[in-house]
């Protein structure tokens, strides 16, 4: 229906008509209230720092490498400061699940809840006051440091589940302008989105070459009491991206594996009760829609949209190929 230009973009979320995007460094929010002629009506610059390049310019690509070098103990902060670099990742970034919003994916770096805007970046929570964007403005409320290597983040009640490559970071927005750190859960260092559902966190880790070639499992962590998440159970994997659960079923992806669908009643014999796997999609994030029986995969080749009524036979309504540049 619509194409909308939005450069060194990585994420979106939805409020009513209105988009919010990231823009290289800034947040732009976008009328959509007429899909032909989107237009932008609120900007706030520097919100994602982590772009800036200082008075060199801005950073727009670039190149890995891997560095050895030798430093003593008390200078390992400064050094990790040092090797902290641009995560581009690639994430289907809707918004929480909160009234005239949409519903949240598991690799989003967005979330929204009520008129606040949560983002982050590679180290930082940044929060975003969003209630008057539709008239031209948007304010930054609060910006706190979190850990490093950030990769997503997930609504859940009045809570925030942050994954990044070392551990899952719950923040308490009892006080929406400012989120109040309740626990982290530490791991192996790996790729990590979370999905939260009821007192259960589901937890992927896999390896790449952006996430130290870590452990390829799924953990299941109770957080029962936010403040002691505990861990009960851990899983092999094959290559597990993003994750969605509804009711008593777990929606999987495992990269080029496809996409896998469990029972997780029992959470002690969850890998004993695959109800379906799919081979035939390179499956990276999914999203159960709530209030229906649809099922979004995001693919490499595209989004897949399925009925899933029926788990172990899921049935394909529609595909919309990505657009390749």
């Amino acid at each position: 229906m619509a194409f909308i230009p939005i450069e060194g973009n990585m994420d979106i979320a939805m409020r009513n008509n209105t988009l919010f995007a990231d823009n290289y460094t800034d947040l732009v929010a976008v009328d959509l209230t007429n899909l032909s002629l989107p237009r932008i009506v609120a900007r706030t610059e520097n919100v994602f720092p982590i772009f800036n390049n200082d008075e060199n310019g801005m950073i727009v690509d670039y190149i890995s490498k891997t560095v050895t070098e030798e430093i003593a103990c008390d200078e390992a902060y400064r050094t990790q400061s040092a090797w902290n670099t641009i995560d581009i990742m690639t994430a289907n970034g809707m918004a929480a699940p909160r009234g005239n919003t949409g519903t949240g994916g598991s690799m989003s770096r967005f979330a929204l809840y009520d008129k606040y805007l949560y983002c982050v970046d590679n180290q930082s929570l940044h929060v975003v006051n969003v209630a008057a964007a539709e008239q031209g403005n948007m304010q930054e409320e609060s910006q706190m440091a979190v850990g490093w290597n950030i990769e997503t983040i997930f609504p859940s009640d009045r809570n925030l589940f942050i994954g990044s490559q070392t551990g899952m970071f719950i923040y308490s927005i009892d006080n929406p302008m400012s989120p109040v750190q309740l626990s982290q859960f530490e791991h192996t260092q790996a790729c990590d989105p979370v999905f939260a559902s009821g007192n259960t966190a589901y937890v992927t880790l896999r390896s790449g070459t952006q996430c130290n070639n870590g452990a390829n499992e799924l953990l299941i962590v109770d957080v029962s009491n936010l403040s002691q998440p505990t861990l009960t159970a851990t899983y092999p994997m094959h290559n597990p991206h993003g994750l969605s659960v509804r009711d008593n079923s777990l929606f999987l992806c495992e990269g080029d594996a496809g996409l896998k669908v469990f029972d997780v009643s029992n959470q002690q014999t969850i890998a004993q009760n695959l109800r379906s796997s799919f081979a035939n999609i390179h499956a990276i994030d999914v999203l159960a829609i709530p209030n229906s029986n649809n099922v979004v995969v995001v693919g490499k080749d595209g989004l897949h949209i399925y009925d899933a009524t029926d788990v172990r036979n899921l049935r394909e309504l529609a595909f919309i190929p990505a657009m390749q540049p």
